[in-house]
């Protein structure tokens, strides 16, 4: 049974079925793939939104680490302490600070008579001094103070101050800004506090400080940096006209952060009854509730109960809508792009999966090929070794006998029979020899001895103990050897085996030119040894397997040349055993040319 399939080649049935494995498998990777990269774009949205809340938070606890740095407390602002307002200001950038630098502090107060006056920290910021208000401060005091009661920005226009939780915080100046409320304690029991000073604290920033320093290192912490990150980050002024404060990436404009997947407003709001959430997906807008976690109040527990108990508010003195605003925008023009980028990605991942199994397919098949046209080729080599043997131990036997019962008896018949006797046992040692060399060299056992030999010499060696056999086969031999042959480094005793063995090849399948022909010539730091006949030549199909072990040739089978496969084949494992290489060409009906290249000895000229 094993026999008559390999005969009759592979099982296509089992080849449809690896086919058809492959078809179904790639139709799932391609299903699952669609799978994945819807599942890609909500994580990504929803990474994208998360991200976005802790930047926000953040940024709003560094506005609090400062706004801490200058509650000097109620008695201070009833005894006008303004510079513990330095002091602090002195110990807070002693400190380190934070990512917030602070350009300048003002105060601005209240005479009893109702007068307003303002005070401005020195330039080498020990004391205040008689100062003035820069007009971008004056008309935001303006319009927050609408309504607000005389002077504009006292009372209730900024909703409180460090006595009061509340503040204000101005992106374009950019500035914090709390209103100072301090109240006097009634001598009487039962009475109530009774306010007994109003005024303001103006802490200026440098800009730079948010532009580059915390919107970077809070985009970097959670989007991270530029050369890896799948999101364009921005922070804008929601104005009518918006304006680009910072992004994350150069030479971006505010219409690249059009149609964002995220805009969340980076200012804490106080609970002024329901109101929109800042945060928005751009498919499924999203309302929160404040108090809950959203834009309208800083998370419960996110920090500890004190940030619950401190929020600002954010103006701009351009007019309404002065909020800063976080926008989020994939790198790639939208999410739908990342996604589709990381779909082919991994698309062309599973295709160069499937392309190895193919691959792999491909080889067992052609292994099985492979190891099927070896067996077939082992089973000619058994018959013909046998055959090969049976012949000339047939003659040798017949030769014993006529000499054993004295058919022979002449001294002229003597000396044919032990001719013959000779001849066929050196064609049976040879036999033997070369099927031994094929076992050592699939044995990896057989070792060559390199040394450096005289090309001429070894040449003449080789083809020298052919001639007899040349002579006896009816072929002319041509000899050219283009002199000055170098001395070539190889194993001298399997060199010469090779050009023994494509002589003899030439020889076998000469044809009735009986002509061969050996040239040799120094040529490319190397001595070529070229070895011709013009006899039935190799066809075009057999000719990448004949160097194969067992493999014989159309020409050779129909012809009837008796042979066992494994000539050719040890002829160049040997020769690239000892450095060299072997490579042949051939024209059918015309002959075969066989190129044995001998490395040169080193220095031999």
């Amino acid at each position: 049974m094993k026999r008559k399939w390999l005969s009759g080649g592979l099982n296509p049935l089992a080849i449809a079925g690896m086919t058809g494995a492959l078809i179904l498998l790639a139709a799932l990777q391609y299903r699952w793939i669609g799978e994945m990269a819807e599942a890609d774009r909500e994580r990504l949205q929803r990474g994208a939104e998360a991200s976005a809340n802790q930047f926000r938070d953040d940024f709003n606890r560094e506005l609090l680490r400062l706004a801490r740095v200058f509650d000097i407390g109620n008695d201070a602002l009833l005894a006008h302490d303004w510079p513990e307002f330095a002091a602090r200001l002195a110990s807070w950038r002693s400190a380190g600070g934070g990512y917030l630098a602070v350009d300048t502090l003002y105060v601005r107060d209240r005479e009893p008579n109702g007068e307003d006056h303002v005070l401005q920290l020195s330039a080498d910021g020990s004391a205040f001094e008689p100062g003035q208000l820069p007009p971008a401060f004056e008309r935001m005091f303006q319009q927050r103070g609408r309504g607000g009661g005389p002077g504009g920005g006292f009372g209730g226009g900024f909703r409180g101050g460090l006595g009061r939780p509340g503040g204000v915080f101005a992106p374009d100046i950019p500035a914090l800004v709390f209103g100072l409320a301090a109240m006097r304690h009634p001598a009487v029991p039962g009475e109530r506090p009774r306010p007994e000073y109003e005024g303001m604290l103006v802490v200026e920033l440098d800009p730079a400080s948010l532009t580059d320093s915390l919107f970077p290192a809070l985009a970097q912490r959670y989007f991270g940096g530029a050369e890896d990150s799948i999101y364009n980050v921005g922070v804008l002024r929601n104005a009518e006209t918006p304006e680009l404060l910072y992004s994350s990436h150069p030479g971006l404009t505010v219409g690249d952060f059009r149609d964002a997947e995220v805009a969340e407003g980076l200012m804490w709001r106080r609970e002024e009854g329901p109101q929109p959430g800042r945060s928005r997906r751009r498919e499924e807008p999203e309302r929160r509730e404040p108090g809950r976690g959203g834009p309208g109040r800083p998370p419960q527990g996110s920090n500890g109960p004190d940030l619950a108990d401190f929020v600002f508010d954010s103006i701009a003195p351009a007019g309404p809508g002065g909020d800063l605003v976080l926008v989020v925008k994939a790198s790639g023009g939208s999410l739908d792009a990342v996604v589709g980028r990381l779909r082919r990605r991994n698309l062309g991942i599973s295709l160069g999966i499937l392309a190895l199994l193919a691959a792999a397919m491909g080889a067992v098949l052609l292994s099985t090929r492979r190891a099927e046209r070896l067996a077939q080729a082992q089973m000619e080599f058994v018959a013909g070794v046998s055959h090969e043997l049976r012949t000339p131990l047939a003659v040798i036997r017949s030769a014993g006998d006529n000499l054993a019962e004295g058919v022979v008896k002449t001294p002229e018949q003597v000396r044919d029979y032990g001719k013959l006797i000779r001849d066929e046992g050196r064609r049976l040692t040879g036999m033997v020899e070369q099927t031994l060399q094929f076992a050592a060299s699939q044995a990896g056992r057989q070792q060559y001895r390199l040394e450096n030999a005289p090309a001429g010499e070894l040449l003449e060696r080789a083809v020298g103990e052919l001639r007899p056999a040349v002579e006896e086969a009816g072929f002319t031999l041509e000899e050219r050897y283009h002199q000055p042959l170098p001395a070539v480094r190889v194993d001298a005793a399997a060199a010469s085996r090779v050009i023994q063995s494509l002589v003899e090849n030439a020889l076998k399948y000469g044809g009735e030119a009986k002509w061969v022909g050996v040239e040799a010539a120094a040529r490319n730091g190397a001595v070529e040894v070229i070895v011709r006949d013009r006899g039935v030549g190799i066809d075009a199909d057999d000719m990448p397997n004949i160097f194969d072990p067992f493999y014989r040739g159309k020409r050779a089978t129909e012809a009837q040349i008796h042979g066992t496969g494994l000539g050719l084949a040890l002829a160049k494992s040997a020769a690239e055993g000892f450095g060299g290489s072997l490579r042949a060409v051939s024209t059918p009906g015309q002959g075969s040319t066989f190129t044995l290249r001998l490395p040169k000895a080193e220095g031999s000229e």
